[in-house]
């Protein structure tokens, strides 16, 4: 019971947020990553900036790009079948540990996004959220850390991750980074 209602505020959050977009079309998402009450946070982040340029192909499926293999190893133990799901523009694959310990991990992905909707939206975000992206480097062709998310642009595509688990910024970075450039291997 526990681990759905976590999997539907998630969902929730994205699909409110999806919908209250500012002018330029940028809508935020949010998650924790450290603190005392991961619930209690809710860092921003944003969708690209432009809508998708592209179609994601007929058989795209997000859980296929991010798999469990790669969110059990992040959490460190089992994790259930990946949760697809379409919320706004993107598509969302979420895991959870089976044993309800905690953590969410939420991947999405917009397709058809150009290097100048991924730079606007991430420069957005900062004066939103009145917070400095962070520079990832080695994470696809461009990748920053911003209120505990990692936005990644890699050949037309937009990544992001979300995660709910207490663990520090570095050890977001890091994490983060590895499944970027794991996912990057599978895209289409």
């Amino acid at each position: 019971m526990w681990s759905q209602l976590r999997r539907l505020s998630v969902l929730a959050i994205l699909a409110l947020t999806s919908f209250a977009c500012s002018p330029s079309g940028s809508a935020t998402t949010g998650t924790p990553v450290e603190g005392a009450d991961a619930d209690a946070q809710a860092p921003a982040t944003s969708a690209p900036a432009a809508s998708p340029q592209g179609e994601l192909p007929a058989e795209f499926d997000p859980c296929a790009v991010q798999t469990q293999a790669d969110a059990e190893a992040l959490f460190g133990e089992p994790v259930g079948a990946g949760v697809s799901s379409v919320v706004g523009p993107f598509q969302v694959c979420t895991y959870e540990p089976v044993d309800a310990s905690g953590g969410t991990l939420s991947f999405m992905v917009w397709p058809g996004t150009t290097a100048s909707a991924f730079e606007t939206t991430v420069a957005e975000t900062e004066e939103q959220m009145g917070a400095e992206a962070l520079e990832v480097p080695g994470v696809g062709e461009r990748a920053y850390y911003l209120t505990g998310a990692l936005h990644v642009f890699h050949d037309g595509y937009y990544l992001q991750y979300v995660l709910l688990k207490m663990m520090s910024d570095e050890e977001a970075v890091a994490a983060f980074s590895e499944l970027a450039n794991q996912a990057i291997g599978r895209l289409p």
